[in-house]
């Protein structure tokens, strides 16, 4: 990695972006949003002037400037190749392990009619499986859980955890190992879990959840080898506590929506308190308004925990928030999913162009590929990017993008 922030210059420049940008809106994606058009039926017809010539394998050069010490171009050439279908359930974009080896997604039965809205406020199982695959081979899938949700890899990639509900309607935490196909069930005793999230040593799980007689959410931590859990501070606004994320092993980024936003906050977790870094005004300050925000990134901070990624409903775009200056660089118009490629750029698209920023993402991106491709996972180490592309009815088609350096 090349660069980390340091958490006291990051909780200095969030505090200074809490006062100085007080009111600036992380709006929630609109209906008629692209992303929410593609996770749900998948019927998007490609653009008019696509030709399949991408889908068919088909190469084309570009040049992109990735030398961060000179000012000179290096060539690339992308070759992309379908891969196989995966199905869509309309409750959520399918994830990617870190490693980029496995993908998981959500089924619903023929029976069941759970809707993204009832998962997000309800946590409704009824009828909805987790499914896992080889990103290489998506036909070779497993179905791992039934009455399951809320996928997370961890992060070297040998795990997948998941919330579940058994036959008595108790909430579970499934920690699925890929390579030996075994499972472990923990109860924490909790309902409406939500957001799984990995510690970077692993050794952790975050989430939001309910404690039995709360109607307000709290995050918790899960240490995996005890099945001790903690739970974090207590609300004073009477917010719920949600899609915690870690910072590193030992602090969380937690979104605390009240009724007039959401609050940015820090939790070590070894205190009793969270501190305020940041104000937001998500619209509506719900647990649905900040999912559909985030829906479009698998991890909302880059990989140096400086920039944070959302999508402005009212902008209908993309927007990167550097935590550490405090500014705010919205993406070209229309774009909406996005993948970190590294610590110094990501990739987006607008619904026509496959789209790469350098960040600060300040200046014009690079038009890579044509057609609507949405980013789900990328490394400039491995120089392959996984993407998804409208199929038939309720079906994306997974492709993956190879970055041949020319040089």
């Amino acid at each position: 990695m090349r660069f980390m922030l340091r958490l006291g210059d990051w909780m200095t420049g969030m505090a200074k972006w809490g006062v100085s940008r007080r009111g600036d809106t992380f709006a929630a994606l609109g209906v008629g949003g692209l992303l929410l058009a593609a996770v749900g039926a998948c019927q998007t017809a490609p653009p008019d002037d696509a030709d399949g010539r991408e889908a068919a394998g088909a190469a084309r050069v570009n040049e992109i400037d990735r030398s961060p010490s000179t000012a000179t171009y290096r060539h690339y050439q992308l070759q992309m190749q379908t891969v196989g279908p995966v199905p869509s359930a309309g409750l959520g974009l399918p994830r990617v392990s870190p490693d980029g080896r496995w993908i998981a997604w959500l089924e619903v039965d023929e029976a069941g009619a759970v809707d993204l809205q009832q998962l997000v406020t309800r946590n409704a199982l009824e009828g909805v499986s987790l499914h896992v695959a080889p990103s290489d081979s998506p036909q070779r899938s497993r179905r791992l859980v039934d009455g399951g949700a809320w996928p997370a890899f961890s992060p070297d990639s040998r795990q997948l955890a998941a919330v579940a509900r058994d036959e008595q309607g108790n909430e579970r935490i499934v920690i699925h190992d890929l390579q030996s196909r075994r499972q472990q069930v923990i109860a924490p005793g909790l309902r409406h879990i939500q957001s799984l999230r990995y510690s970077p040593d692993g050794s952790t799980l975050a989430f939001s959840a309910h404690a039995p007689q709360l109607v307000r959410s709290r995050v918790y931590t899960l240490r995996i080898d005890t099945r001790s859990v903690t739970v974090g501070p207590a609300s004073r606004a009477e917010a719920h506590h949600l899609a915690p994320q870690w910072l590193d092993d030992e602090t969380l980024f937690v979104f605390a929506a009240f009724e007039q936003g959401v609050d940015l906050k820090v939790w070590p977790i070894e205190g009793d308190a969270m501190r305020f870094v940041g104000y937001t005004a998500i619209a509506p300050a719900t647990a649905m308004g900040l999912h559909r925000a985030l829906a479009g990134v698998d991890e909302p901070l880059d990989p140096s925990r400086r920039y944070l990624a959302y999508y402005d409903a009212r902008e209908d775009r993309m927007v990167t928030l550097d935590l550490l200056a405090g500014v705010a660089s919205p993406l070209a118009d229309g774009t909406h999913a996005l993948a970190w490629l590294d610590e110094e750029s990501l990739l987006t698209t607008d619904g026509e162009d496959l789209l790469l920023y350098e960040l600060p993402a300040t200046q014009r991106p690079r038009e890579l590929m044509g057609g609507l491709l949405l980013p789900r996972w990328g490394s400039w180490d491995a120089g392959q990017v996984l993407l998804l592309t409208p199929g038939g009815p309720g079906v994306f088609d997974l492709a993956r993008l190879q970055i041949i350096d020319q040089r």
